[in-house]
């Protein structure tokens, strides 16, 4: 085989590799984009998922998931038990979850409305943890920003939990790298998660 037939064989399937993670990315956006707002009645428990925590406390990431909430829970008076989920990475402060908790009672979230879970390391360890907290039924509103939406329903379907989305924009500064990231973290989540 000719070293120029070589050549295109690899620019191809290059290309087309290029056209089928393009796809995916795109297609997980839009499908993070998607807006299910559920009859209030209808939720067990409000699911925030947690996302690194630095000095200053939520990253920006974490502050649009956990303004979207607010904002939804104060929209609807609602009163249903909130679970923050998120353990402590070695480079953070305090656990997401607590970070999250301080961050909603600071914006007039009463403590008692909060379950902390401060565990999990990884988004399936976040449903994983927060399930095992759930005690009066299955229906979550899962909140989370738009690029993790999908990797983050997959799992708590997995987890027989029955999920309705509110999703977080994604902070303008970190919009491709998690737009980038997110089909292998899905990749990955399917095959060993």
């Amino acid at each position: 085989m000719s070293k120029q037939k070589i050549i295109k064989i690899v620019s191809t399937m290059i290309g087309i590799a290029i056209i089928v993670y393009s796809s995916a990315m795109i297609g997980l956006f839009v499908y993070g984009r998607a807006t299910v707002i559920p009859v209030p009645e209808k939720i067990d428990y409000i699911l925030i998922l947690g996302a690194r925590v630095t000095s200053d406390g939520p990253t920006k990431t974490l502050q649009l998931r956990l303004d979207t909430a607010i904002d939804y829970i104060k929209e609807n008076n609602f009163e249903t038990p909130i679970i923050v989920s998120g353990g402590q990475g070695a480079d953070e402060p305090v656990s997401e979850g607590q970070a999250m908790h301080d961050y909603l009672v600071e914006r007039g979230i009463p403590t008692k409305q909060i379950i902390v879970e401060k565990q999990s390391t990884t988004t399936a360890e976040n449903i994983k943890y927060s399930k095992m907290l759930m005690k009066n039924g299955p229906n979550v509103l899962l909140v989370t920003n738009d690029f993790h939406m999908a990797r983050a329903t997959y799992l708590a379907t997995k987890e027989n939990l029955m999920v309705s989305r509110l999703p977080a924009p994604n902070a303008p500064k970190s919009w491709l790298y998690n737009l980038a990231r997110e089909p292998l973290a899905f990749i990955k989540t399917i095959l060993f998660d």
